[in-house]
Parts: structure tokens; C-alpha cells; sequence
């Protein structure tokens, strides 16, 4: 560093070292009031969705209730019990069904709901449509025991757990009420939560969630957005606390939470810390540049007082670069008494020895730069000797090793497939022209389709078949082909197999073999981690240059030991990616959310 600039440096650091402590506090201080300003208006948004929520709910259940207290309903007519379910639907615009039911959840009437959405105009306009499904779903969800429980002189009602109706859109919640008349019946109505839920979903964004849970942890609204880790909200939503917790990401997550203690329910308002922090970080920055605009001035005012000590240095540094560049027994112009001035006299003293010594020292550099070309020269060949040996002994070590495993799956694999072969065709002649004639014609296609695998096998490893010069063939049929394969062990484990082929040919230069062999172990590994009852769709077409095979399951295929057969599907997923490498394809696995997996090959 050059001397200007280190008392520039001084004189700035002895200027500024109060302002900068100040600076720091003061960072510290506003930063601290910033976030806790941020916590307690997040716990406050938290606690406001909570009171509606709650507020909202408990009036939903009273108005339920309300029509409950006006006369006994055991023992009344029929039309008298179905004019009541009708008051308390139209009364209650959020009710989607309505059931009268006894202590043992016997209907007393019939459900009440529509059949189709409230038309424009109707008392029921924007009103959902229910159905018989519906109205099961409810009786068996209407909190009875409960709702019988609290029975008193006094009309009531008991909220249920929330819960996803057949064929509905919007979570609703089971209300079961009670007359003050201690009859041992229940009114059931499905609570729509339509307008909660359009709430909390008007507030979230990509960078602000507000969530309904239960107590559990379980969703109850917007509990699926992605920073919503209920996992790790559980242990919390019974208190009202601030949250601070990191996705699986690694983003770091602030919020709040605050329970609803008559449902069981909690508020849960979250957002990136740095949305969160947002404000602190403006003031750091802000102060930041400030201290950085006091430095400045500083140095520039150190600056120019050191100019008038740095100036004969800066005359001796040219000269010295000029020697560094060769200009030997040039001097340097500073005459002064002082302690610069010794060290001017000192440096011209060593330019002149400096040209003294250069011829010789040009000579001797000569010489060993002769030696050094000449000790490269050998230490490159012997290296590259050395390391053509060893490619050598790798290789031959290879060789080796795929030589005797091609002999073991011939003398293993080849011996019983020629049996199986040969006693088939020998059934064929006994049967032939009965129906068991059919049943051994596929054994024998199929052994010998085995023994065309071992052949093709032994032939790759063996370094006969080079992939990338196999014929061009249509992919649709190496498609068909590891389909009709593979649909047997899909068809075991309950999960349904759809192709839509392609109308145009779709052709790559590979093996059939070894294309059989890649799909079949994707395909394999793919149908162990799905679940019964899960579908998969097959789809193949031109993406730009390469082909196409789209694998898409209707849900996520499970990963590590959740799988049936995680450590053989892990072996498989190797091999194929280790096939499409030497063909030049690939596989390209989803990421979360996705669930397609594609595969693509060169293009013929």
C-alpha cells in the first residue's frame, strides 16, 4: 500500500471511529426495533384471522341453533320437521344440507339441499348443490355425542372436525344443534367454509401465506402452499406464539401463530425472512452507505495532506520501475536531508552495481535455462509413458473381467434355454392342433426371446455392439414391445397402464435389445413406487432433434425405503442411466411438485 494512502488511512480511521461505533449501534438498535415491529404485526394479522374465523363460526353454529328454541320437534308431523330444516336452510346462507336425525343418527326427514346451484335471483342464489352422497357423508360426520351432551335449557350447538364433501370444492364443517326441550334429537347442517376460504386465499401470495390447521397439524385451509410446513407448526398451534422455522429448501420462514380454542383450530400467517426483514435490511443499507459517504471525505481529506510527503516516493518508484524493466544505473532525482533522501542515495548506489552484474548474470541464465528445457523434456515423456501403461493394464484388467462373465451367462443361461427350447418344440409336435398348441408356441417365442437378451448381452459387454451404429429401428415398437413386457407386473401390483402411441414413426439408431433393456428397467422402477390403484400414462413424441418417452403417473412415485423394492429399483435406475450414457440419451427424473419422468434418445 502506498504510503499517501496509509496516513490518508490513519487520519481517516482517527476521524471516523466514532461515527462508525455510532453508525453500528445505531444498526443494531433500528434493526431489532424492525423486526420486532414485523413479529407483532404478523401475531396481530394472526390474531385478527383468528377472531373472524372464530367470531364467523360461532355465528354460523348459533343461527343453526337459533330456529331450535322455538318448539319441540319430537313428536311433530312430518311437514312440521321439514318446515323447520327449510327455515334454518334459508335462514343460514352458508348451509348446503340440512339433516334431522335421532340419537342414533336415523334420519327423522329426509335431507334438504339442491339438487342444482342457486339460480339468479332465487333466495338461494350462490348457494352450492348437495346430494344424497352429501347428505350421508354428513350424518355420519354430525358431532351426536357431543351435540346430545351439551343439551341444557338453552339451545346449542357443537362444531365438528372439517372435512372435504363428495364431489365439493370447499371444505365444510358438521354443525350439530339442540333445542332447549332435552330431546334426544339432532339438527346436522354442512357449514360451507366458501367465504373463509376466499378470505384467506384473497391474502396469500407467493411470498404470504395465511393457513387454517387443526390442532392436529392437519389442513384445513391454504395448509398447502409452499410455506406451509405443518409438520414442524404442530407442536405450536395450540399457543399464540411467534414462528420462525427453514423449508426443506433451506429458506428461512417468519410468522405467527394463534389458536382458536372453541374449534380447535389454529391461524397460521408465515412469510420469507427476507420479506420479513425487509425493512431492517433498508435501514442497514441506508446507514451502510452513510458511514461508507463519512470514509470518503475522510480519505480524500488525508489524501491531500499526505500528497506533500507521498510526491519524492512516487519520483523514486518510477525510477525503480525503470530499473525493474532494465534501465541499470539509472538515478533517481530527490535531494533532501531527511530519511527519503538516504534512501534515494542508497537505491542509485544499487542501480550502478546492478549494471555491473547483469552481463554475468545473463550468462549464467542461459545455462540453467538450458538444463530446465532438458529436465521438462524428460520428466513429460516418462509421464507419458507411465501413463499409457496404465491405461493398458486397466483395459486389459476390463477385458478380462467381461470375458469371464460372458462365459459364466453362456455355459449358466444358454444350457437351460436351449432345454426349454428343445422340449417345447418336442410338446409342439404332440399337441399340435390342440388348444395347449397356442399356450406352447408362446413359451417358445419367449424362451427364445431370452436367449436373443443373453446373445445381445454378451455381445455388448464384450464390446461386439456399439450402440451408437445399431440399426434405425421405430421406437413404437421397442415401445410395444417392453409394454406388452412389463404390463403383467404392472397388472399384480394394481396400477394401470395407459399408451398413447404416437401416429407418426418415431425412429432412433439403437439396438432393440438395448432399448428393450432401458425402458423395461425405468418402467420397473417407476411401477415400484406407485400405489395401488394409481394410473400411469405413456406418451412418445419429436422434442426437437431427440424422441421423446413421457412417463407421467397421477401421483408422486414414492422414493428411498417407502418403495417395495427401493434397493433393486436404485440398481435398475443405475443400469439405465448407464445405457442411455453410451447411446448419448438421458433421464430426466421430476422434481417436486412434478410427477413426469421423461427419457430421451438421439434421433436417428
Amino acid at each position: 500500500m502506498r504510503l499517501w494512502i496509509r496516513m490518508a488511512l490513519v487520519m481517516a480511521v482517527v476521524a471516523i471511529i466514532p461515527l462508525v461505533l455510532m453508525g453500528i449501534r445505531a444498526i443494531q438498535i433500528s434493526t431489532e426495533e424492525s423486526v420486532r415491529s414485523s413479529r407483532e404485526i404478523v401475531l396481530r394479522d394472526a390474531d385478527a384471522f383468528a377472531t373472524f374465523v372464530d367470531t364467523w363460526m360461532a355465528d354460523q353454529a348459533q343461527a343453526v341453533a337459533g330456529l331450535m328454541q322455538i318448539l319441540p320437534v319430537e313428536g311433530q308431523s312430518k311437514d312440521l320437521q321439514e318446515a323447520l330444516q327449510k327455515s334454518i336452510y334459508l335462514a343460514v346462507p352458508t348451509v348446503v344440507t340440512v339433516v334431522l336425525v335421532d340419537e342414533d343418527g336415523v334420519p327423522l326427514v329426509p335431507p334438504l339441499f339442491l339438487t342444482e346451484p342457486g339460480a339468479l335471483g332465487s333466495t338461494t342464489e350462490g348457494r352450492g348443490a348437495g346430494s344424497e352422497v352429501r347428505a350421508s357423508e354428513l350424518i355420519e360426520r354430525v358431532p351426536l355425542t357431543e351435540a346430545l351432551a351439551t343439551r341444557s335449557h338453552l339451545a346449542s350447538a357443537v362444531v365438528g372436525h372439517p372435512y372435504l364433501p363428495p364431489g365439493g370444492t370447499s371444505v365444510s364443517v358438521p354443525v350439530g344443534a339442540t333445542g332447549p326441550f332435552g330431546e334426544p334429537l339432532v339438527l346436522g347442517a354442512e357449514v360451507s367454509l366458501e367465504v373463509v376460504e376466499a378470505l384467506l386465499r384473497e391474502q396469500a401470495s407467493a411470498t404470504h401465506s395465511v393457513a387454517l390447521l387443526t390442532s392436529a397439524g392437519e389442513d384445513v385451509i391454504g395448509g398447502q402452499h409452499e410455506l406451509i410446513d405443518a409438520q414442524r407448526l404442530q407442536p405450536l398451534l395450540t399457543t399464540r406464539s411467534n414462528i420462525s422455522y427453514a423449508l426443506a429448501d433451506g429458506r428461512e420462514v417468519r410468522g405467527a401463530v394463534a389458536p382458536i380454542p372453541r374449534l380447535g383450530w389454529s391461524v397460521a400467517v408465515v412469510e420469507p425472512a427476507e420479506v420479513a426483514e425487509r425493512a431492517a435490511l433498508g435501514i442497514r443499507t441506508r446507514t451502510t452507505w452513510v458511514l461508507l459517504a463519512a470514509v470518503a471525505l475522510a480519505l480524500a481529506f488525508g489524501a491531500v495532506l499526505a500528497r506533500t510527503v507521498s510526491e519524492p516516493v512516487a519520483r523514486l518508484r518510477e525510477v525503480a520501475l525503470a530499473v525493474a524493466e532494465g534501465e541499470y544505473g539509472r538515478r533517481a532525482p530527490v535531494y533532501r536531508g531527511d530519511e527519503i533522501g538516504e534512501l534515494a542515495e542508497a537505491f542509485n548506489h544499487m542501480s550502478v552495481r546492478l549494471k555491473e552484474n547483469e552481463d554475468a548474470l545473463v550468462a549464467q541464465q542461459g545455462e540453467i535455462e538450458a538444463f530446465n528445457r532438458d529436465l521438462q523434456e524428460r520428466v513429460e515423456a516418462r509421464t507419458r509413458e507411465l501413463r499409457e501403461t496404465q491405461q493398458r493394464l486397466v483395459r486389459s484388467g476390463q477385458l478380462a473381467a467381461v470375458a469371464e462373465v460372458g462365459a459364466g451367462l453362456a455355459h449358466e443361461l444358454n444350457n437351460p434355454l436351449a432345454a426349454i427350447l428343445g422340449l417345447t418344440q418336442v410338446l409342439r409336435q404332440s399337441y399340435r392342433g390342440t388348444p395347449e398348441d397356442k399356450s406352447l408356441e408362446r413359451i417358445e417365442g419367449q424362451a427364445e426371446r431370452c436367449r436373443q437378451v443373453v446373445s445381445a448381452m454378451l455381445q455388448l459387454t464384450a464390446g461386439e455392439v456399439d450402440p451408437v451404429q445399431a440399426v434405425v429401428i421405430d421406437l413404437r415398437v421397442i415401445l410395444r414391445d417392453v409394454l406388452e413386457l412389463v404390463k403383467g407386473s404392472f397388472r399384480q401390483r394394481g396400477v394401470t397402464l395407459q399408451l398413447q402411441e404416437p401416429d407418426a414413426a418415431l425412429l432412433v439408431r439403437i439396438h432393440p435389445i438395448y432399448g428393450s433393456r432401458i425402458l423395461a428397467q425405468i418402467f420397473s422402477s417407476v411401477r415400484a413406487g406407485l400405489e395401488e390403484g394409481a394410473i400411469l400414462r405413456v406418451s412418445a413424441g419429436m422434442v426437437g432433434r431427440e424422441v421423446a418417452i413421457d412417463l407421467d403417473p397421477d401421483r408422486p412415485v414414492a422414493i428411498g425405503s417407502a418403495r417395495d423394492d427401493w434397493m433393486a429399483s436404485g440398481m435398475a435406475l443405475w443400469v439405465a442411466r448407464h445405457l442411455l450414457d453410451q447411446v448419448g440419451g438421458r433421464l430426466e427424473e421430476p422434481l417436486a411438485p412434478q410427477t413426469r419422468w421423461r427419457v430421451l434418445l438421439p434421433g436417428a
